[in-house]
């Protein structure tokens, strides 16, 4: 409340804010997104492989990609699973390792270059979180090629405009779907959305506004 202007990653997160503090002035704020680098990382992409990062909490919905995987699993046998980051080995991850042996690979603690290969190495990246402040996974598929699979959340529509597909994130129906429709789609093209320096020009050109 002593802020005299507020900066936010994004238009989802501003509404959030507004949510909590109602008498702020909207005219004293501003949303720089987040950025990234160009890669020059080359890697053999394999059409068959899904990508979940990060963790697997409550608002993350991961109930309903398990249900969604298990599903296509079992009809696809060529597809194979990547969990990387996030909490130890849950019920729903060991179930999955159980009982696609092979087919799932789980690391709670990748490296940062290693999960810039298994993006750029996998065929979809894919999301079901119900709120997400911003979402830098979801960048970085754009940023290094893997089809992005997203629940349908305001914040995911800002970043991923119509280069993702959307799901609903209560339907494992609806991510199925999405997913089977992204397994048979032509290779995505890697997208640089925005560099560091662009967010470092927005905010010289706030802080001189001020």
């Amino acid at each position: 409340e002593q802020a005299t202007w507020a900066c936010f990653i994004s238009n989802a997160s501003r509404e959030r804010f507004f949510v909590h503090f109602p008498g702020y002035d909207r005219q004293r704020t501003s949303v720089i997104y987040l950025g990234h680098e160009p890669t020059q990382l080359h890697a053999v992409r394999a059409c068959n492989t899904i990508l979940h990062v990060g963790s697997r909490g409550l608002y993350k919905n991961f109930g309903v990609v398990a249900v969604a995987l298990r599903r296509l699993m079992e009809r696809e046998n060529a597809v194979r699973l990547l969990l990387l980051g996030g909490e130890p080995a849950d019920g729903a991850v060991e179930a999955l390792r159980r009982d696609f042996p092979g087919r799932v690979i789980f690391d709670p603690k990748p490296s940062d270059a290693a999960m810039d290969l298994a993006m750029a190495s996998s065929w979809i990246y894919v999301s079901a979180s119900r709120y997400e402040g911003f979402g830098i996974p979801l960048l970085n598929a754009m940023r290094l090629g893997a089809h992005p699979v997203v629940s349908d959340i305001p914040v995911y529509r800002e970043v991923a405009g119509s280069h993702a597909r959307y799901f609903n994130p209560t339907s494992a129906d609806g991510l199925h779907d999405a997913l089977v429709s992204a397994l048979a789609c032509a290779p995505m093209p890697r997208r640089i959305w925005r560099t560091w320096d662009d967010v470092a020009t927005e905010y010289a050109t706030l802080l001189c506004h001020e």
